[in-house]
């Protein structure tokens, strides 16, 4: 906003378009839809400014370009009608951030490139912005990362705090008006998504690389044992304000991005040990391996469906970002592949239901989440699940749900329908912030009578490769990965600096009077 008062270098009309198309979907405002009828018609207008002025931007790499290539990245993708356009964009945006060496940073920076503090703070934000958006595309769209952290040195600490305890309000959530003065938390929560983001780089090539194929499944699991620690790692490590044990009735849900944050956490564990319980390239493993990594998704999918709950209560799954609906789909088909052996009136039944909810009311802001619609329905087709009727309601606030999120799976036989345990009585056996000693990660936080080696046969029988080609989802696999050099450690967390060579005292940002302008200046 300074920028574009002033006409400085951080404001362009491609990129305040690129914002309003962004921010379109989350208003209840006929007037941004191009047809009135249909809500995912919403911004249009300016997606097609945002394209035509996108085509003199490609001429020359500027930050603003960065930016609104990233925002309509995420927005593209969510809407579901440019997939493909949303992939060439970002690696439009990390070509660009390479191309002005925001990749590389040190302390000669200031001296050579005679940069501010306030100009190098901008920099290092849209490179971890960048940073994150690959690794999320990557999630997405199966395919592999472009930015990787061992071609990059840049510091992961902010000198700007100002936004972290800045009060949040939610403001395109119907039904959250009551929601209490409550701090943002956005440095902190990007801070820990830029750390997550870089074990999300580590799972994407240790485990699903075509290199892995060579090592094989008693190879790789050494490997998935050690990213399995640095993600509890990175949880054990959270600040105290981003967890959320949404058991505790005492405990304010926090915003909507921290919910995001937690869910993703979530999903990297289903990611990361998925491989080994379905049938595919790792599945061959030994029984003890599929069993604990069985154990640590059904987990992982119990506890989504909870954040997902309380975010529904507190807010709405209307307008939640994609990242939910994307974490409500990883979180189904597991659920689905219980239910398979599990009768109709089942804790895992009642979880399906809940995600086909949450992703069926999101479809109106996120209309791409039609395909995770089809695909899930698909997969439940496939296994022979019937859900029953699954009603557009809100997840949290269905009769009886607080406590239905709280049950974990426990008669083995279909005819016996499982006896519901209170949310507050299981969430401190299943959450847990370090392995088990003793025993194998995962079952020991399953009920001893739940079969697990019935439900594996389920995942091998049918796995997520028969989902209809081209949905975008299923598992995370590659038709073509470079060749990585054997025993080289690439991703280590500690391998970005968090040190720029300088103090990180906050520096005083100057914000420059905006000098009188024209209306039509500010014309998009």
């Amino acid at each position: 906003m300074r920028d574009m008062a002033c006409g400085g270098p951080y404001f362009s009309k491609l990129l305040l378009n690129a914002i309003y198309f962004g921010a379109s979907k989350f208003s209840s405002r006929l007037e941004v839809r191009s047809n009135p009828k249909d809500p995912s018609s919403a911004g249009w207008a300016y997606r097609q400014r945002s394209k035509d002025l996108l085509v003199p931007a490609l001429d020359k790499s500027n930050i603003t370009t960065v930016q609104a290539l990233l925002i309509l990245t995420n927005s593209l993708f969510a809407m579901g009608q440019e997939k493909q356009t949303a992939w060439l964009y970002a690696g439009m945006a990390v070509r660009m951030i390479i191309d002005l060496g925001m990749h590389v940073e040190d302390s000669s920076i200031f001296k050579t490139h005679r940069l501010s503090f306030d100009e190098v703070e901008i920099r290092r934000r849209v490179f971890w912005a960048g940073y994150v958006v690959d690794k999320i595309q990557s999630l997405y769209q199966g395919r592999p990362a472009t930015l990787q952290a061992v071609t990059c040195r840049v510091p992961l600490t902010f000198l700007d705090q100002y936004e972290e305890e800045e009060h949040w309000q939610p403001v395109s959530f119907s039904g959250s008006v009551h929601y209490p003065e409550h701090p943002a938390y956005s440095v902190s929560t990007f801070t820990n998504l830029c750390k997550l983001s870089l074990i999300v780089e580590r799972i994407l090539i240790q485990v699903y690389a075509e290199q892995s194929l060579k090592r094989g499944p008693d190879g790789l699991a050494g490997d998935v044992k050690r990213l399995n620690e640095e993600l509890e790692h990175w949880y054990t490590f959270l600040p105290g304000h981003l967890k959320f044990d949404p058991s505790n009735p005492s405990q304010v849900v926090p915003p909507p991005q921290v919910l995001s944050l937690l869910a993703l956490y979530h999903v990297l564990r289903i990611q990361l040990h998925h491989p080994f319980v379905a049938k595919g390239h790792l599945y061959s493993a030994t029984s003890s391996t599929a069993r604990e990594s069985f154990g640590v998704c059904a987990t992982a999918a119990t506890e989504i469906v909870q954040l997902l709950m309380a975010y529904d209560k507190t807010f709405s799954m209307a307008k939640a970002p994609y990242l939910i609906a994307y974490s409500t789909y990883v979180a189904a088909t597991i659920h689905a592949r219980i239910a398979a052996h599990k009768d109709e009136g089942s804790d895992a039944h009642a979880n399906l239901r809940r995600c086909l909810a949450v992703l069926r009311e999101n479809q109106s802001t996120n209309s791409g989440v039609a395909s995770a619609i089809i695909a899930l329905q698909s997969l439940t087709n496939s296994l022979g699940v019937d859900i029953g009727q699954v009603e557009d309601t809100q997840v949290g606030r269905e009769s009886g749900l607080e406590e239905a999120a709280g049950q974990i799976y426990q008669s083995a036989n279909p005819r016996n329908k499982a006896q519901p345990i209170a949310a507050g009585s299981y969430s401190h056996d299943l959450t847990l912030p370090h392995p088990p000693s003793g025993g194998d990660l995962g079952t020991q936080l399953l009920p001893a009578d739940f079969d697990i080696d019935m439900i594996l046969q389920g995942f091998a029988g049918a796995d997520m490769s028969s989902l209809p080609p081209g949905s975008g989802y299923g598992p995370v696999r590659f038709d073509w990965y470079p060749e990585i050099n054997a025993g080289q450690d690439t991703l280590m967390l500690d391998h970005v600096s968090t040190e720029a060579g300088y103090d990180n005292t906050l520096p005083t940002f100057t914000k420059p009077m905006a000098p009188n302008r024209s209306p039509d200046q500010y014309q998009m």
